[in-house]
């Protein structure tokens, strides 16, 4: 190091090392670094070792200095080798810190002159590396600097042996319970609508995720599924987006890198190991709400040399051939990938091992999904394996004992990687695996596709056909529809194709299976959007209505898009997760998928199935042999008791029929779900608000589906079984069922007993209508009794009264306190005699089951069942007495019953019933059963039963409470067995079979296995067996009988098996008396053989005996081949010798050929022949290379330009000679069999006769008739064509267009007549308007057949081009009616063609109401009001329009840029060919005519250029710089005093550092004068201003860009811009010029006197003694800040007509008071405590981002102290009572107001307060936050005022603006303006513009809680906006209409209330004598509330 890289430092010490683990491993308390590599064949090894630059470690190693260095180490075979493992140990000086350090290996490498590795060997990557030096997430899919090479670190051992875990364990959830959420850890946070904390930092990374789990946890997921999380490059995409020029990226990651590593681009920080610590963070947290991870892992194939070029190297520089499935030392590519993992070579199967582990112990993750697992079967060879090593070693390691396995069962090779349904376990049954069918069938089913209909109900019972025959169960299906590769759903049901140009690459599969509604993407049609929203539902129902385990993709739940695109693997923004999108979903489809799945979870019983669905499971009601997509079911849980039952009907209607859903009669039926109606009504939110169903039936539309349940007692069910029995004619047989039946007629049985269970319906038989007929009689007697089986077992013999129906009721709420009734004191237990013996203890998860034998005192037994974590509710003793072993239940003698305690056992047919007691203080719950010394039992067999569908036991099996027995002779007969195979591989297995005792000695040797059964079971038995292959299939089937053992009361039997019968397991079930098969709960027994070499070895020596022969075979054939070849040389030399008679005979040309792959030679001679020529070709072939029918294809050349081949006349043709055109198979792929094959066959070639440049012409000129005919520009043309299509009137009104003339000349159009005046253009103008009105009235019309469409569709086109020339040509016209009039005609016939535009047709309906009379300048108040409201209907048209525009440019510029590349069109051409487009349709005269409006309401209403949003009474000066968005430019620092002229302007923005003034280019750009950056710019002084004409900004950024600038505005809103001379050139005074005039330098600020230590310290117990609430009348400036200070003081100095909302406040302290509280203090305030303690003054804000995030997790992990609670209910309570109306009170839930007052308490741990408090050089300790919490008022309008003009600084001027609905559209980024006006005094209020919003917000009965924090009375900080407040519930969007607003169309009205307004905010500034900035709404009376009032800044 230092100097040399050969130099050891002398304090740094080499020793032999470890071989474990892999890797690089620092010892956990440091000191030494552990190094290993598997490098198998290679004789020299190296460690090449890197210190970097400024290492602050490198001081403490002798020799090395800050610059660094480096070192080789070479390895000692003799001792730093152990097999193929190399390693070595440095032990490392006291006080060095490894990380850092990086590190690579060298191999066998040539040595320079200094006996070092040379320069240029090869640097290899460790494949177990933990961390990498590879870039962090601020630098995703940067280019430009070096290619990605990285190299291996040694990492930070903090992150691998000290992060905190807090306790938090892994939840452990079944496989059967999940509801999986497959996501991208990038695209879930990247988009800047996520609204994350500290976006910059945390969007797109690990953190970033923590912060969405709420949603999460909202939708009711419980595991996701994350893409690719371990390092790859995603720079390893070469390709640039066609469409824009974007550079693509790997976005999925499926191309790794290193599998150990997290991906380091997911990390918000760039420290060593701070991927590691994110990741084990997101972890911890989804863990700690219930939330499994499974990782998506790539293991089929890696990133080196997957795009022909990488600069790295790791696998295949070690071993490519031990980490590689390779073919003649290539790689194979079975993964699409460009290689594929050799996963079954021993050591890269540990290799795949040891990393999976590492993810488990170290990362805590809970699974695995495999990607292409069906490559990780495959051998060497690349053949698959049904047992491969890898899955073997997989199942055998105990740090994988509790993972989940998921197989994407399949890979890139066709048929053999298919292995849906089949893939290996390497043991017993637990891989998943994603169902692919499933996905194909119910995409195809919901879209209609005809003969779905079987396949769809297999799927949708869980897929038995694929997963039950090789023991696995319905949760092993992991069903889906969509997943990251392929369509969305949203585009699954928006495209009928892949729209994947933006790849650059013809990607993607082409079948998806998808249907897109009847148009091509997005579209305005109402009636597509409507189905395509009722699929996405109908799919959500089928998916979460299945038996299986369901996965949704992210985004799904809202709609999310890929615009088409089903393969975004290389785009980023495309697939990003929109929050905004979501939002606008959260009460529709985010709704709908909630409550699915709240729904699913609420009938776990029937759908987190773990035995596949039979007959008494569903219930068809379906006719089988009907195409049509309509299926109709009935799910119940057949375990129901006489608790009652309740049953779902499901029904779907996938096809284009209207279809009555027959309901069962007598029965009430609610609806639940009908996806056809819209939200809310398409789903119930609970059970009671279900709609009942009246009729007999229900109504199902096209393409919907509904579920409807029912509720009875059993009573009903076993009427309604009857009933549905006879149903038969909606019932077929399916495969299964009929194989029952015809076993059960033979008497001939094999494995599969017990009742049917459906297997396949979609495979039924196709059989004769007799035998069908026959089968379906036995069928229905044979469901009917399957039903009353069902009915009986447990059912009373009491007849039950059916009960009328009433629905559960609504769960209590939180605050409910129910109180139990006091029960009667219990009996006393049964005595007992003795101590007890203990015969089950059992765990069920969370639940314990405890049962204990006690003597009774008189030689009988009391039995005592306990248990505990049951609940509360009614728990049952459901049991039965085993009187002998093998025999079934049987009920308890009288005197047992009556006996038992707590109380009396009820009987039933073959079972008992005793209800537990309560818990005891021990928490058990107890049974106690006193059983008399004359009742015989061996033992007690139990199930615990929780009402109505909770029932409980271990496995498969039920509880057995065993008797102790007399020394029974069956474990002498058990030994004997086990004695009898000594010598041999032996595995034994005990089962409990009806109480009895069952073992299996299992023994394999050479010659075969012997499998030895002994049981005590007293009964006749046979074993039906047979042996099982990998898919627990049986080989064959044999049966025999137990014989006696020597053993009194023992049966026994043996069973040999020859070698080739032996396999891993031997399968069997029992059959008892009665024809009752018996079987390990619902699958077959398994006796697991033992492996034995000396079997192995007898099949090794057998194989190699046939790979001898087959050897022998292959070497005979050599030779013949040798002989064959030596002949054949002999036989060349000849025909070679006779060569030169044949060149004599070339007299014009002679030319010999040697063939490759030494096929032979070719000689060729021409010669002349009369006239002609001869052309003589002579061969000798090789007769294996050439083949007995050697085939000469030979043609022509024209001439030698002529590169195609022709075929000469056919006379010159040899016999036998067969024509075929080269160029024309070459393009079309056609052959000449397919030629000939036709009926009228093509054998020869074609010839043109004659002249073809005239045909060509002739061709031209019919093609010039056409584009006449068809050419939408030709008017007359156009109304010939249509005039059968119109009536009269139309018709007339067309002629008088066209003009009476017949003759009227094609060219001729409306345009040509310029020359008339202005009036008579616009009359034509108007006529055409009519005309076309008539026209759509037609096309919208219903009834209007298709063909006319078409005609009428070319006709409007014509006209709307005619229209668009008068607008075009009419350049001078200025009227405001005239224009007026052509704008709603244009609107009009806009809103004709997208009729179900929302906005478009209330946009029309306003302009129709307003325009004439603003045109007219007569509305409101004459001229200048008309001229505002005009002006505001024509700002929202141009937002409509732009809309539009870009809607269309989406949907059109893809294609036509593929189009016009595909024929070489320019690219400049390209670039305008859209916006050529649109400039002949009416958007393009739409802006036309808004142009020309623009200036003349401007002039009129006399409106400045520019707004002042923040005004500066002096001159701002400095450097003008142009960014388009100013947030990005927040965080950066200008050194010298900077103007910005930016683009958008969001308002949550802080203002730069140095910036001095920002001028923003357009209105539709600017923020709201109060948005968070408007007060910010006013507080600061920074002049914030925006402009309304871009074209002065265009000129300013031409002309001025760059120049030292100065800025004037005046109080009338104009600004005055122009160059000035720049006042210094001194570096640092211009720095501190620039922040000292923008007050905004931290550090500078920080150094102010200040307790550096107090400025980091947060008050955290403090409470102040403050109460936990306080009503207005005690609040001061000590409790609360100004919001609820205000409020309180205001309230009794307001008017009586000014009213206030009702408010309490939790004070200063509350916060800390929780903290401190006993619910929080041990747990969560130290966690905060020492998450807080890492804040230093120095700490940077990135630092700062990641220390708030940790804290805000747990503040809202708080709990909430009932104090608190009864706090908030007094002090309600108590300002109802004095108002009247308890409000504040009824709108209080305890559960709302704590998530709420948490997410206020956070905000307080943010980064904007951090920042600004150091800005302000305050202490984090002076900052204390109150809550205020108000009554969401019903606001009819919401208004903001401003008591002294911001814009003009007049104190006696009140400035105001005003919004419909709440006010947050008017302080939130909601596009348009908002009312506003000014008002003095005494004067009448003059509008200084009107409203142009599109939306309004009805508020909902809720509470709000706002922040309300000291930090406005803090000097020098400012702190208004910097904290949140929370509504309980979201507010419901609605579409403004401006001509409904009694605001806009009344002036009187309008008038008064803003006077009135204006006198409220003048009333306010006098109670509190300065100037306000008041916030306050309008209710539907016209009442004023004051909701906050603040001093003006």
């Amino acid at each position: 190091m230092g100097q040399s890289g050969g130099k050891m430092p002398g304090n740094l010490q080499l020793a032999k090392g470890e071989p474990r683990p892999k890797g690089c491993c620092e010892s956990p308390k440091g000191g030494e670094v552990n190094f290993t590599i598997d490098a198998p064949g290679r004789g020299s090894v190296w460690l090449y070792l890197l210190l970097p630059e400024g290492h602050e470690g490198a001081s403490t190693l002798e020799g090395v200095d800050s610059s660094g260095g480096e070192l080789y180490v070479q390895l000692d075979p003799s001792t730093n080798k152990t097999g193929d493992t190399w390693h070595v140990k440095l032990t490392l000086p006291g006080g060095f810190d490894p990380k850092g350090a990086k590190y690579m290996w060298i191999l066998d490498p040539k040595l320079d002159q200094h006996g070092l590795p040379e320069a240029n060997a090869v640097r290899i990557l460790d494949p177990c590396a933990k961390c990498l030096d590879s870039r962090y997430a601020k630098d995703w899919n940067k280019r430009g600097g070096p290619k990605f090479s990285p190299m291996a670190v040694v990492p930070d051992r903090r992150a691998i042996y000290e992060f905190d875990w807090q306790g938090v364990k892994p939840p452990n959830l079944h496989l059967k319970d999940l509801v999986i959420y497959e996501a991208h850890v990038r695209g879930f946070t990247r988009n800047p609508d996520s609204k994350l904390q500290d976006w910059d930092a945390t969007a797109g990374t690990f953190l970033g995720f923590i912060q969405k789990i709420p949603h999460l946890l909202k939708l009711g997921i419980n595991a996701v599924e994350l893409l690719p999380v371990y390092e790859f490059d995603e720079t390893a995409c070469p390709r640039k987006n066609p469409e824009n020029g974007e550079q693509l990226c790997n976005f999925w990651g499926y191309s790794t890198v290193n599998f150990f590593v997290p991906m380091q681009r997911f990390s918000s920080r760039d420290r060593i190991g701070a991927a590691i610590v994110g990741f084990k963070t997101l972890v911890r947290e989804l863990h700690r709400q219930g939330i499994e991870v499974i990782l998506d892992v790539v293991f089929n194939h890696t990133a080196e040399g997957a795009w022909g070029e990488h600069f790295w190297h790791s696998w295949a520089a070690i071993a490519k051939n031990r980490y590689y499935i390779l073919s003649n030392g290539q790689d194979t590519n079975y993964t699409g990938c460009g290689n594929t993992v050799n996963a079954n070579d021993p050591m890269c199967s540990d290799w795949i091992v040891e990393c999976l582990s590492y993810w488990v112990d170290e990362m805590h993750v809970d699974g695995f999904r495999f990607d292409l697992a069906s490559a990780l079967t495959r051998g060497n060879d690349g053949k698959v394996s049904m047992d491969p090593l890898l899955i073997k070693k997989m199942a055998n390691e105990p740090k994988l004992k509790r993972a989940k396995f998921i197989a994407e069962a399949w890979d890139c090779s066709w048929p053999d990687g298919y292995l849906v349904g089949k893939f290996p376990s390497g043991g017993p049954p637990r891989w998943a695996e994603w169902n692919g069918i499933f996905r194909d069938t119910i995409r195809c089913f919901i879209k209609g596709d005809e003969g779905k209909k079987g396949d769809f109900a297999t799927r949708i019972c869980g897929s038995s056909d694929l997963f039950k025959h090789n023991g696995r169960k319905p949760f092993h299906s992991i069903n889906f529809i969509t997943a990251h590769d392929g369509f969305t759903l949203k585009d699954l049901v928006s495209y009928n194709g892949k729209h994947n140009t933006c790849n650059g690459e013809n990607s993607g599969d082409d079948h998806n299976n998808s249907w897109n509604c009847g148009h091509e993407g997005d579209t305005g049609d109402g009636g597509v959007n409507h189905l395509r929203s009722r699929q996405i539902r109908n799919f959500m129902v089928a998916l979460f209505m299945s038996a299986g385990t369901p996965m949704i993709l992210y985004g799904d739940e809202y709609g999310r898009s890929q615009r088409g695109c089903n393969n975004g693997w290389c785009q980023d923004a495309r697939c990003w997760f929109s929050w905004s999108d979501s939002e606008k979903q959260e009460n529709n489809l985010m709704r709908f998928v909630r409550l699915l799945i709240s729904l699913r979870k609420q009938y776990a019983g029937i759908f987190n199935r773990e035995e596949f669905m039979s007959n008494k499971d569903i219930w068809w009601r379906v006719h089988w042999d009907d195409p049509y997509n309509y299926i109709c079911y009935v799910l119940h849980d057949h375990h129901a008791t006489g608790q009652g039952y309740a049953g779902l009907m499901v029904a779907f209607n996938a096809g284009h029929e209207v279809r009555c859903c027959d309901l069962p009669q007598d029965k009430p039926w609610y609806r639940i779900i009908d996806t056809n109606l819209p939200a809310p009504k398409d789903i119930c939110e609970n059970e009671a608000s279900s709609v009942k169903i009246t009729s007999q039936s229900y109504v199902m539309q096209p393409y919907s589906c509904i579920v409807l349940k029912t509720y009875s007692d059993k009573k009903s069910i076993k009427e309604y079984a009857r009933t549905d029995a006879e149903y038969g004619a909606h019932q077929d047989i399916n495969r299964h069922m009929k194989e029952v039946i015809k076993r059960r007629m033979s008497m001939e049985f094999t494995s599969s007993t017990g009742t049917p269970h459906i297997q396949d319906i979609g495979k039924r038989q196709s059989n004769e209508a007799m035998e069908r007929m026959q089968s379906m009689v036995r069928m229905r007697s044979l469901m009917s009794g399957a039903f009353m089986d069902a009915i009986e077992e447990g059912e009373s013999l009491e007849t039950k009264k059916e009960e009328a129906f009433q629905p559960p009721p609504r769960k209590p709420s939180r605050e409910q306190v129910q109180k139990k009734p006091s029960k009667l004191p219990l009996p006393a237990k049964p005595a007992t005699g003795g101590e007890g013996a203990k015969v089950i203890d059992t765990d069920l998860g969370d639940k314990r089951v405890e049962a204990i034998l006690y003597p009774d005192g008189a030689e009988g037994r009391v039995l005592e069942v306990r248990a505990k974590g049951f609940g509360g509710g009614e728990l049952i003793f459901h049991w039965g007495l085993i009187e002998s072993f093998g025999a079934g239940w049987s009920n308890a003698p009288e005197q047992v019953c009556n006996a038992s305690w707590p109380d009396k056992t009820k009987t039933f047919p073959g079972a008992n019933q005793t209800v537990f007691s309560d818990a005891e203080d021990d928490g058990f719950r107890r049974v106690m059963i006193p059983f008399p010394r004359n009742v015989k039992v061996k033992a007690v067999n139990f199930v615990l039963h929780q009402p109505p569908k909770g029932w409980h036991k271990p496995g498969h099996q039920d509880f057995t409470a065993e008797w102790p027995q007399a020394e029974s002779l069956f474990s002498a007969a058990a030994d004997r067995a086990t004695e009898a195979e000594s010598g041999k591989s032996v595995r034994t297995t005990r089962w409990k079979v009806r109480g009895g005792n069952l073992m299996g000695v299992g023994a394999v040797w050479a010659e075969g296995a012997l499998v030895h059964f002994v049981t005590d079971l007293d009964t006749e038995l046979m074993l039906h067996y047979g042996p099982g292959d990998a898919y627990n299939k049986w080989v064959f089937a044999r049966s025999e009988n137990f014989r006696s053992a020597p053993e009194d009361g023992v049966k026994e039997i043996v069973v040999k098996l020859k070698p080739e019968e032996v396999t891993k397991k031997f399968m069997f079930v029992l059959k008892f008396p009665g024809n009752t098969w018996v079987k390990d709960g619902a699958d077959d027994f398994k006796l697991w053989l033992p492996e034995d070499e000396s079997l192995v070895q007898a099949r090794l020596s057998k194989e190699a005996e046939k790979e001898a022969k087959a050897q022998a075979k292959k070497e005979e054939v050599k030779q013949k081949a040798q002989k064959m070849a030596s002949n054949f040389d002999q036989q060349l030399q000849q025909f070679r010798q006779s060569r030169p008679e044949r060149k004599q005979s070339g007299k014009i040309h002679f030319q010999s050929i040697t063939l490759s792959e030494q096929a032979g030679d070719v000689d060729v001679a021409c010669r002349r022949a009369g006239d002609g020529f001869v052309v003589q070709i002579t061969g000798f072939l090789h007769p294996d290379k050439a083949g007995s029918s050697a085939l000469l294809h030979w043609g022509v050349l024209n001439d030698f330009r002529d590169r195609h081949w022709h075929c000469p006349p056919e006379e010159c043709l040899p016999d036998g000679s067969k024509i075929m055109d080269a160029k024309v198979l070459h393009d079309h792929g056609i052959t000449k069999e397919r030629l000939a094959s036709y009926e009228r066959s093509i054998t020869k070639e074609p010839y043109m006769h004659g002249d073809a440049g005239r045909l060509i012409m002739e061709f031209e000129n019919y093609l010039r008739i056409l584009q006449s005919v068809h050419d939408a520009l030709d008017l007359k043309t156009a109304i010939d064509a249509a005039k059968s299509c119109l009536p009269k009137q139309v018709m007339d009104q067309l002629q008088e267009i066209s003009g009476s003339d017949a003759k009227m000349k094609r060219s001729r159009s409306l345009g040509s007549l310029d020359k008339d005046s202005q009036e008579k253009s616009h009359q034509r103008f108007m006529k055409l308007a009519e005309a076309r009105l008539g026209i759509l009235g037609i096309l919208n019309d219903s009834k209007t057949d298709v063909g006319v469409i078409r005609q009428l569709l070319l006709l409007d086109y014509s006209l709307e081009t005619q229209q668009s020339v008068i607008a075009q040509g009419n350049t001078d016209e200025t009227r405001l009616p005239t224009l007026c009039e052509q704008m709603k005609a244009f609107l009009t016939s806009v809103v004709g063609h997208i009729p179900l535009h929302g906005e478009l047709r209330a946009l029309l309906v306003d302009w129709t109401q307003l325009a004439p009379e603003c045109a007219n300048l007569k509305f409101g108040a004459g001229p200048a009001e008309s001229a505002l409201m005009l002006k505001a209907l024509c700002d929202r048209l141009a937002r409509v329009v732009g809309e539009q525009v870009d809607t269309f440019q989406t949907l059109l510029a893809p294609k036509a840029t593929t189009l016009g590349q595909a024929v070489g069109v320019e690219k400049n051409v390209l670039e305008v060919f859209v916006d050529e487009v649109l400039r002949g349709s009416a958007l393009f005269a739409l802006s036309l005519i808004l142009k020309r409006l623009e200036p003349q309401l401007r002039s009129i209403a006399q409106l400045p250029p520019w707004q002042m949003i923040s005004a500066v009474d002096h001159p701002v000066q400095g450097e003008l710089v142009s960014v388009p968005r100013m947030l990005h430019m927040q965080d950066k620092i200008f050194e010298t005093p900077t103007i910005m002229l930016s683009g958008l302007v969001s308002g949550e923005e802080e203002v730069p550092v140095g910036v001095q003034a920002v001028l923003v280019r357009d209105a539709k750009s600017a923020p709201d004068i109060l948005s968070h950056c408007a007060v910010r710019a006013r507080n600061s002084g920074v002049l914030l201003a925006s402009c309304y004409d871009s074209t002065l900004t265009e000129k300013i950024e031409a002309e001025l860009l760059g120049q030292w600038v100065q800025v004037v505005c005046s109080a009338d809103g104009s600004v005055e811009i122009k160059a000035a001379e720049r006042p210094m050139a001194d570096p640092k005074r211009m720095r501190m010029m620039a922040r000292s005039a923008s007050r905004d330098l931290t550090q500078e600020l920080m150094s102010k006197e200040t307790d550096s230590t107090k400025l980091v310290n947060m008050n955290l117990k403090e409470d102040f003694g403050c109460k936990w609430v306080v009503t207005p009348e005690k609040m001061d400036k000590s409790k609360v800040g100004s919001k609820s200070l205000n409020l309180a003081l205001l309230k009794p100095q307001l008017p009586k007509d000014i009213l206030t909302p009702q408010a309490v406040a939790m004070p200063y302290g509350s916060m800390q008071k929780a903290l401190t509280s006993r619910e929080n203090a041990k747990e969560w305030l130290s966690k905060l405590e020492a998450c807080l303690a890492q804040l230093q003054p120095t700490s940077s804000n990135e630092d700062a981002k990641t220390i708030f995030q940790e804290a805000q997790v747990y503040v809202n992990a708080l709990q909430m102290p009932s104090e608190l609670d009864q706090a908030l209910r007094s002090a309600m309570e108590e300002v109802g009572s004095k108002e009247g109306e308890k409000r504040l009170l009824n709108l209080y839930h305890r559960g709302d107001a704590w998530d709420a007052t948490k997410q206020v308490w956070a905000s307080l741990f943010g980064l904007r307060p951090w920042v600004s408090l150091a800005k302000a050089g305050r202490s984090f300790y002076d900052l204390n936050m109150a809550v205020l919490v108000q009554e969401l008022l019903p606001a009819k309008y919401a208004f903001v005022l401003h008591t002294k003009n911001p814009f003009t600084n007049d104190p006696n001027e009140v400035y105001g603006e005003v919004v419909p609905g709440r006010g947050e559209t008017l302080v939130g980024n909601y596009p348009g303006r908002a009312l506003s006006f000014r008002a003095r005094k005494g004067e009448t209020p003059v509008v200084t513009s009107f409203l142009s919003k599109s939306t309004l917000l009805r508020t909902q009965e809720c509470l709000i809680f706002r922040s309300d924090s000291n930090g406005e009375d803090l000097e020098g900080f400012a702190g208004a906006g910097l904290f949140e407040s929370i509504c309980a519930t979201s507010d419901i969007p609605c579409m403004v209409r401006f001509h409904r607003l009694r605001l806009l169309t009344d002036h009187s009205f309008r008038q008064t209330l803003l006077s009135k307004l204006a006198e409220a905010g003048r009333a306010v500034e006098k109670a509190f004598g300065s100037p306000q900035d008041i916030e306050g709404c309008v209710d539907p009376q016209d009442r004023i509330f004051i909701v906050q009032s603040r001093p003006q800044v």
